[in-house]
């Protein structure tokens, strides 16, 4: 209980990110920093997750944005996506169960060359995806 109070951050948008966010911890990667703005090709972009000195950024993705208007949803991410490209950054995308499971989570970051620098926390790693409520 304490190790999640003492995480708790207002800047995670959904619960997909703020699972992301221990998952990334257990797996020895730097902390992120949380809904960075950034400045592309004359428009303004928000990441959920970054790590400005490594040019990496990290999506956690929900599904809801593409219920209602998909094909316009699937067009402006992939514009978006495109620019954050062509300005240098490197994009590791994953949904809930990507982060439930933590390996699709880290085989995105270590792809998107994000380093492991810490060591494993592969107690909480084994359990994340064995809670009965998470599924």
């Amino acid at each position: 209980m304490m190790w999640v109070l003492s995480r708790i951050d207002a800047r995670s948008e959904s619960v997909t990110e703020s699972l992301s966010r221990a998952v990334i911890e257990w797996c020895g990667f730097p902390p992120p920093d949380l809904q960075t703005e950034h400045r592309v090709e004359g428009r303004l972009y928000r990441s959920d997750l970054c790590w400005p000195e490594h040019r990496v950024i990290g999506e956690a993705d929900g599904w809801a944005k593409y219920a209602a208007g998909a094909v316009e949803a699937v067009r402006e991410e992939k514009r978006r996506e495109d620019a954050l490209r062509r300005a240098g950054w490197r994009i590791a995308r994953w949904d809930y169960a990507g982060a439930l499971q933590a390996v699709p989570l880290r085989a995105a970051l270590l792809a998107a060359g994000l380093p492991v620098t810490g060591r494993a926390d592969t107690t909480n790693l084994a359990a994340v995806g064995r809670n009965p409520r998470s599924t």
